[in-house]
């Protein structure tokens, strides 16, 4: 039987295959729009400047078509073609896959390009601009190959060139479906659902996947063909006395388009318009609140307790804030968490009861869940969705700590606690795990700001804590800045003291807070006294993963205190003050 190698077609269900691949693209590409925007908003700082750099990018690199287009007409082999559609697609994946990273990377081009002497007379931001726009381009540039190859696989037979009309119709057609569906899907659920940094992964990998397969399949499939047969060659007998309706084999679903087209078109004119509108007001979702956070924000919710924020900080990357302060970044949330957690727990000879005030954000709890010995954790935090936005967003970044079995959560106000207790509100094996038995309390609140959050600095809630302590206990709560608010640290350390035997200050510095107090309590005279020589042991045996708290720094966070002479001051200038419920203090 003799083949003709001249005239090549793919199968049916090969047909169907590319046109598939080409929906998922489209659906891609736009996905991939909505990740650049956001991206490049975090390095431009202008949603607008940013959106007009993605659109204008996107339209240029589409004009890559043309030489794809020009190169598929010189190829006689379809196996060529399949070769660089695949190829687009695993490459597409691994670029929105390291999407971030290539940013970055793009921003520290422009820097280096700026430094140059010659190149220096453009301003960095200009350079900024350009590989932005350059890293933007790339996608769209492989994605222009996609059509011109989808319609040059879709019409080898020899007398489908009556058909190129509906075929290239159909190709652009699905592509632009994929696209609106793409647009839409990713703006209004996917970005909320998965954040950015998840998007990106999730897009890529479903495309790695998905092409990878589907190659291996086709090109497992031509190695099982006869090699006079390929999947790409036509015997010639079925070429000169084709039966009935082998012309229209693999277009005979254009039927149902054509009885239908107005539906088609409408749908097609509805969903593309659609998709456009969503993807340019995606990156401004939350237009009302982006003036009043860093960066780009990705979450917002106003509920009775808090006001809750997520953002992408050009320099904090990934920080959530509660009230418009911020409660946990990325980059800095070790220096604030750290003292917080291990002075107190390091000062106790095996912690295994920690109760946790407040902490939804979740950074105290990472820290108290590296010590082996813990048994409990109890947090006390009323705003379930505070505890929710840090599992959407922070659990890899803390290892999922709400997710741990020693972990419970009382959704309650903490300054509610006796209450609660006297009032049974609270199931018996609680109530009897609670009195008395805790090694340490974690007050992790926002400063006395509020009416509402001085109830977490008064005389009579640390009263009801130190009932929750056993005879060896510490508790520790945050003090505010020494310089901005040295008031706050005095009035708070002065309040515990009036409860607790002995008081201590330790400070640390935070990037984003700067200089930072705590202050902390307890009844034993010994508490403090640890030698360093026990630290040093106790550290190992825990086997605790930290980035700037050591034992041998452990007691210079004391000594970081007393160099702001805050206690001098305050005995300078007589402030003793105790906030109590009847006068509480509020910060100013």
């Amino acid at each position: 039987m003799e083949v003709i190698r001249s005239e090549r077609s793919l199968p049916l269900k090969w047909k169907l295959v590319v046109l598939s691949l080409l929906f998922l693209f489209g659906f891609v590409s736009f996905a991939y729009e909505i990740i650049a925007q956001a991206e490049a908003i975090v390095y431009i700082g202008s949603s607008n400047i940013a959106m007009g750099l993605v659109i204008s990018t996107f339209i240029l690199g589409y004009l890559s078509s043309i030489p794809f287009g020009l190169w598929a007409d010189k190829k006689k082999k379809s196996t060529q073609m399949i070769y660089v559609f695949f190829l687009i697609g695993i490459v597409t994946s691994l670029i929105i896959i390291y999407t971030g990273n290539l940013f970055h990377i793009a921003s520290d081009l422009s820097m280096f390009l700026a430094d140059i002497p010659l190149m220096g007379e453009i301003s960095h931001y200009i350079w900024l601009l350009i590989t932005i726009s350059l890293t933007i381009t790339i996608v769209p540039l492989l994605m222009g190959g996609v059509i011109p190859l989808s319609i040059k696989l879709l019409i080898r037979d020899s007398d489908a060139y009556r058909d190129i009309g509906s075929t290239a119709g159909m190709v652009f057609a699905l592509d632009s479906l994929g696209s609106a569906l793409g647009g839409s899907i990713t703006a209004i659920y996917l970005l909320d659902k998965l954040g950015k940094d998840k998007l990106e992964l999730v897009i890529g990998l479903s495309l790695l996947i998905l092409t990878a397969v589907v190659a291996v399949s086709f090109f497992g499939g031509m190695k099982r063909t006869n090699n006079d047969q390929t999947l790409v060659d036509i015997p010639k007998e079925k070429k000169e006395s084709p039966k009935k309706g082998r012309t229209t084999q693999g277009f005979a679903w254009m039927s149902w388009i054509k009885r239908h087209k107005t539906i088609f078109i409408f749908i097609f004119v509805i969903g593309t318009i659609l998709s456009t509108v969503l993807v340019n007001l995606a990156p401004i979702k939350y237009g009302g609140q982006q003036s009043r956070f860093e960066g780009v924000v990705i979450y917002y919710e106003k509920n009775h307790y808090h006001e809750i924020a997520v953002s992408k900080h050009p320099e904090l990357d990934l920080t959530l804030y509660t009230d418009m302060k911020v409660v946990y970044s990325q980059r800095d949330h070790f220096q604030l968490y750290e003292p917080l957690v291990h002075v107190p727990m390091m000062t106790l000879k095996e912690p295994k009861d920690v109760l946790i005030v407040g902490g939804g954000a979740g950074g105290a709890l990472a820290e108290v869940l590296k010590y082996s010995s813990i048994e409990k954790v109890i947090i006390m935090e009323e705003d379930a969705g505070l505890i929710k936005v840090s599992k959407d967003y922070f659990s890899k970044l803390q290892r999922s700590p709400f997710s741990d079995r020693r972990v419970e959560v009382i959704n309650s106000p903490a300054w509610m606690l006796d209450r609660l207790l006297n009032n049974n509100s609270l199931s018996e094996d609680i109530t009897a795990s609670m009195l008395g038995n805790f090694d340490c309390i974690i007050i992790d609140r926002l400063e006395p700001r509020n009416p509402y959050l001085t109830s977490y600095y008064t005389r009579e809630f640390y009263f009801n804590m130190s009932k929750m302590l056993n005879d060896q206990g510490i508790i520790i709560s945050h003090a505010s800045s020494p310089i901005l608010k040295e008031k706050t640290c005095l009035v708070i350390n002065a309040t515990m003291g009036s409860v607790f035997n002995h008081t201590k200050l330790i400070s640390g510095d935070v990037w984003s807070l700067g200089p930072y107090m705590y202050s902390m309590g307890a009844n034993s005279p010994d508490i403090f006294n640890i030698s360093q020589n026990r630290l040093i042991k106790k550290f190992k045996e825990y086997d605790i993963q930290t980035k700037i708290y050591t034992p041998y720094n452990h007691h210079g966070f004391g000594l970081m205190a007393m160099t702001n002479n805050i206690l001098e001051k305050a005995a300078v200038s007589g402030i003793i003050n105790i906030s109590t419920i009847a006068e509480p203090y509020i910060e100013i």
